[in-house]
Parts: C-alpha cells; sequence; structure tokens
C-alpha cells in the first residue's frame, strides 16, 4: 500500500454525466489537490509507514506497510488468521512471500505492467513527474452519488491505465480504480486526519466487482519520515525448508492414476490417505468433508473464482502433516472449500488439490507415459536428460510460457489441473477472430471446474508452439466463457494434460523452467465423437451437455437423460473415465448402444460415432 492510497482516496462508480477538461484544468486540479494533501509537507514526505488492523475474508489481523515516496518502492508484511506473509516492490521488480516464507517474483499476465503503474502511484509521479516512467494524463468531470468528481486518468509508459478521482470541492482524493487483465479493483480511502501537516485516510477499503474479495485497513500508528535501508524493500532470502526425506536419496517416487486427463496421487494428511488434483494452476485445497475427517477447525469467509461462472466459498486450516511417498511436509496451508460435486464430474470422490505449494518446493516430474510422479530437491536436482527447456515467468503463482497456435503469438499458463490441450481465453480468441481461422469447429461443454460448467468453441490447430517445442494437430478450446478465469485479458490462454501427456514433464519452479521430452505415442489429439458431456447422476451417467447435431444429438439424447447401460454393460460397473475415453477413442462408424432413462421411460438408443472436428 503507497502513499498515494495512504493520503489519499480512491473510488470506482458508475458515472451519469461526464465532460471533458484540458491540459490547464490538469495542471490546476494537480496543484490544488496537492495543496488539500498537505502542501509543501508532501515535498518534505520521503517515506511513511503505516500500522493497521486489517479485516478480510471474514479473518481479522494486523499489518504493516513501509514506502519509500522518493524511490517508489514498498513493502507490505500482515498476519491475519492463519494466513501471514509479505509483499512488496523493490524499485526494479515486484515480489510475493507466502505464509512458509517462499518467495515469488510474478512477471506473467499484466503483473510487470501493474508494478509500472503501483510504482508511479507509490512515488506519486502526478505531482513528482521526475520520479517515475513518462505518464499520459487526462482529466474529465463526473458526477457521483450528487457530488461532481474530477476525474484522472493516468496512464503510465509501460503500465496499466488506472483513474484517481478527487472531490471537486474538498480536493481530497476519493478512489482508485485499476482496471487489470483479470480484475478491475477498487480502493476507497475515509476518515482523513491530519499528521505532521499530511491529511492522512485512517479508513481504507479495496475491493473487486464482487464486495467478497474485499478488504478494509484502520490505521493505527503512522509514521512520517522513518528511517529505511535497501535491505526494507528487497526481496527475502529462502526459508529453511518445511519438509523432510525419508532415508535414503532426496527424492519421492509415487505412482499416480490418470483420470480423464487429471493427475492423482494418495497423500497423508494426518495420517489418513486421501486422492488429491495434482495442478499447477492452483492452490492447496482440501473439501469440508476432509476436514471434517480430520477434525480439523477451518476460519475465514472467502470467495474464489475459477474458469466457470460462478464464485465458491472458501475457508482456511493448516494440516500438520502431508506425507507424499518418501516426503513429509509439515504445518501446511490449505484453503477448505466446498467441491465434493466435482465427484460427479471426476467419477470418484473428490477430496482436493496440491498445487503451487508442492510445485515451489521441490523439482516435479511427470512420467505420463508410466504413470510415476518424482519429487526431487531442487538444491541436487541436474538437468541433464530432462529434454527440451521452456523458460517460463510467474503469472501469480501459475507457469507462464511463450509460443504460438495457428501462427499467432501466445502467452500460455501451464495448468495440469486442465483436461483439454490448448485454452484460449475469449478476449485473445476475439482479437485475432481465431473461430474463423480455426475451422471445421463445433460448440461444446469441454470441461467442468470450480465455477461450473466450460464452454467453448473446440476445432483444431496445425501447429502450436511451447517455447522451441513444435506440436502439431492439436485440439483447441476456445472459451464461449462470459465470466471467469477465461475472460481475462492476459495470458492468451493455458496448456492442459490433454497436451503434456504427449511428453515427460519436469518443472523446475525455483529455476523457473520447464522440460519437455517426447514421448511415442499418437501424433493427433483425440476428441469426443459423440457430442456427450455426461457427469455422474441419477444412478447412472447423467447427460448435462449435448452438442448440436451431433450424433447423441442425431439419436434424440438430451439433457437431463440418465445413461443406465453401455453396450449392455450397467453403468454400476463402468467408471465415468473409461466411458469417456471410449466415446473419444472408439473408431468412427462404431456403434453405442445405450439404455436410456428418461423421467419414467427407458428406452434403448443406439449412436454411431464420427468425427466432429
Amino acid at each position: 500500500m503507497g502513499p498515494l492510497r495512504v493520503i489519499l482516496a480512491f473510488l470506482v462508480a458508475a458515472a451519469c454525466w461526464a465532460a471533458p477538461a484540458g491540459a490547464r484544468e490538469v495542471k490546476l486540479v494537480l496543484a490544488q489537490t496537492k495543496a488539500a494533501a498537505g502542501g509543501a509537507a508532501v515535498d518534505g514526505l520521503k517515506a511513511i509507514r503505516i500500522t493497521y488492523r486489517l479485516r478480510q475474508s471474514g479473518l481479522e489481523g494486523t499489518g504493516t506497510t513501509l514506502t519509500d515516496v522518493a524511490g517508489g518502492r514498498v513493502v507490505t508484511r500482515f498476519r491475519l488468521g492463519p494466513l501471514a506473509g509479505a509483499e512488496g516492490h523493490d524499485g526494479a521488480r515486484a515480489w510475493v512471500q507466502d505464509q512458509a516464507g517462499i518467495v515469488t517474483v510474478p512477471a506473467g499476465g499484466d503483473s510487470l505492467a501493474r508494478g509500472v503503474s503501483a510504482q508511479y502511484r507509490q512515488a506519486m509521479g502526478y505531482w513528482y513527474p521526475a520520479r517515475s516512467v513518462p505518464a499520459r494524463i487526462d482529466l474529465r468531470l463526473q458526477l457521483f452519488r450528487q457530488r461532481i468528481k474530477e476525474a484522472l486518468e493516468i496512464t503510465p509508459n509501460g503500465g496499466l491505465k488506472f483513474e484517481i478521482w478527487f472531490d471537486a470541492q474538498t480536493k481530497m482524493l476519493d478512489r482508485v480504480i485499476e482496471e487489470g487483465a483479470s480484475e478491475t479493483r477498487t480502493t476507497i480511502f475515509e476518515d482523513y486526519r491530519a499528521i505532521s501537516g499530511l491529511m492522512v485516510a485512517h479508513r481504507i477499503r479495496s475491493s473487486n466487482a464482487a464486495a467478497a474479495f474485499g478488504a478494509e485497513r484502520i490505521v493505527t500508528k503512522v509514521e512520517i519520515n522513518p528511517p529505511i535501508t535497501d535491505a526494507d524493500f528487497a526481496v527475502p532470502p529462502a526459508p529453511k525448508p518445511d519438509y523432510s526425506f525419508a532415508r535414503g536419496p532426496r527424492e519421492s517416487v509415487l505412482p499416480f492414476r490418470f483420470v480423464n486427463n487429471h493427475i492423482y496421487v494418495d497423500a497423508k494428511l494426518n495420517g489418513r490417505i486421501f486422492s488429491l488434483l495434482l495442478d499447477t494452476g492452483a492452490a492447496n485445497v482440501i473439501t469440508p468433508t476432509v476436514a471434517r475427517a480430520l477434525r480439523l477447525r477451518s476460519v475465514g469467509d472467502a470467495q474464489i473464482k475459477g474458469v466457470g461462472e460462478f464464485t465458491e466459498n472458501a475457508a482456511f486450516t493448516r494440516v500438520a502433516s502431508v506425507v507424499l511417498g518418501q516426503v513429509r511436509l509439515k504445518d501446511q496451508l490449505f484453503a477448505v472449500v466446498p467441491l465434493e460435486k466435482l465427484g460427479e464430474v471426476e467419477g470418484m470422490p473428490f477430496h482436493g488439490i496440491l498445487g503451487y505449494e508442492l510445485f515451489k518446493r521441490f523439482v516435479v516430474r511427470i512420467d505420463y507415459r508410466a504413470r510415476v510422479l518424482t519429487l526431487r530437491e531442487a538444491t541436487s536436482w541436474r538437468a541433464e536428460g530432462a529434454g527440451t527447456v521452456v523458460p517460463f515467468v510467474f503469472n501469480g503463482t501459475v507457469p507462464e510460457i511463450e509460443g504460438e497456435v495457428g501462427g499467432v503469438a501466445a502467452t500460455f499458463d501451464v495448468d495440469t489441473g486442465s483436461r483439454g490441450s490448448v485454452g484460449l481465453n475469449s478476449p485473445f480468441v476475439q482479437r485475432h477472430a481465431l473461430r474463423v481461422r480455426f475451422a471445421p469447429s463445433i460448440d461444446a461443454v469441454t470441461g467442468w471446474g470450480l465455477g461450473g460448467p466450460v464452454r467453448a468453441t473446440v476445432a483444431r490447430a496445425p501447429r502450436v508452439r511451447l517455447g522451441a517445442v513444435a506440436v502439431n494437430d492439436v485440439v483447441v478450446d476456445m472459451s464461449l466463457q462470459r465470466l471467469g478465469a477465461l475472460t481475462n485479458t492476459a495470458p492468451s490462454g493455458s496448456i492442459g494434460s490433454g497436451l503434456l501427456q504427449r511428453f515427460t514433464v519436469t518443472f523446475d519452479y525455483p529455476r523457473q523452467r520447464m522440460y519437455l521430452a517426447p514421448v511415442s505415442g499418437p501424433v493427433r489429439d483425440g476428441y469426443d465423437r459423440s457430442g456427450l458431456w455426461i457427469n455422474l447422476g441419477g444412478g447412472g451417467f447423467r447427460v448435462d451437455a449435448v452438442v448440436e447435431g451431433s450424433p447423441a444429438a442425431v439419436a434424440g439424447l438430451g439433457e437431463g437423460d440418465v445413461i443406465l447401460a453401455v453396450d449392455g454393460k450397467r453403468a454400476a460397473t463402468l467408471t465415468l473415465g473409461d466411458v469417456r475415453a471410449y466415446l473419444r477413442d472408439a473408431s468412427p462408424g462404431t456403434i453405442v448402444r445405450f439404455t436410456v432413462r428418461r423421467g419414467a421411460v427407458t428406452r434403448d438408443v443406439a449412436i454411431k460415432l464420427r468425427d466432429l472436428i
């Protein structure tokens, strides 16, 4: 949190009236607002430290923010229930430290642009242009709740555009509005008090479009021009390991199950075995069912967004012991999210996720062909024979690589939790008119995850490049979502296990490298030939979506139908994953016979599989 956020108040709101203004008015507003904030006292402000009570996600705690105003550097440290961490900007790069002390330096998505704008605000570049990059500043008048606001639109070179709104009468700043790749965030400052000649807000609220994602800071202490050093803002060193290996080599080798293109490993949580999804695109999660089984107390009331159009509630807990083969991790933070219904999607009980926290600690090798996962201590691992190196940066906590799809340059999150091969976000698809470029195509439900069903236009791209590695004839899902992660403007999309399974993949998070070693096997992505999306339900396989004009649609199958048998075999004797694989891999022309119940009527239906794309 920079001094601008302390001295000024910022706001996002719908406008009902606006009028343009020129350069002279911009200079006048800047002069008047600086005078209102403290005038000469602002000139003398070199650093500021604020301490506050923090409320967020149904939790309460404390935090401290120290800002080097002249240099635009900042560091925030907080403790919030079971959560603790820090984040900062050292003048050149942003960094984030998690509750275990592990540091990530994000540079993917819009991280770099967001950092430029944050540094500009922290250095108060609108009042002191020499402290930051050049910026374009425009002004408009805006009526909001019967008060006129003087809204500055600021676009720093290389940064994100943001707005600062001043109250036209008091000249105090109301709010800042910044639209990023994944959300629009608003910060509101209230309860101004005079401190050493400066007007400092003592109540600070921040939120995005959903109030449940908000935070409130109540300032309890303000220190003007405290002593600062470079070490205050530097990227923190690596912490001591919070894991240990059993005797022998510093590695752990585990078998995994590959279900619906998802990787499941057995983990002992506080001595009990649960099957957890391995997901580079997520954080550690357990379900409330698991938390109750382990008698864990969860706290908080957060909201989590996923690929679907809905959010889920989340709380937090700590698991004292997590054992994966020969390695044991202690005191691990988990989100507690009600994802039990994903068992209907996976065809097996859904217990939770192992995510970023695991990958950040080890070099992780996924041998899709042998169904073996290897965790190796990073300090002793060597890359020889691992395959072609693909450098990545972090988009938050997710690896992001450069590449291309169908000759169009792109950036991809690498998401082992995605069942597809390539998923493209809707803004990228629209910007490059990819639905015209990639044909033939169908509109279909292509997945089902946190937030509900995922809908996309599905086609084939002749070539996808991942760093220096080229892959031919790849199924791409072009998002039709209106909300959720698949509407983000950056990155372009994601790479999932549908494509990664063509390789033995090694993730080296500490050095920000992924290695791809190709394996023998099919060179063409398979795709469902029935036109069905089925989940468990109703005593069989419930039809939850049907592709228009597909074999299933021609045979009269519809949403809500329940498949009781496949080729004479009762659904109870089959697994959902095996049925999906059969409908994908059986040869075109194969006749599949279903026994289907609709309401009180049961009938036999035959469909003839064919390629849909």
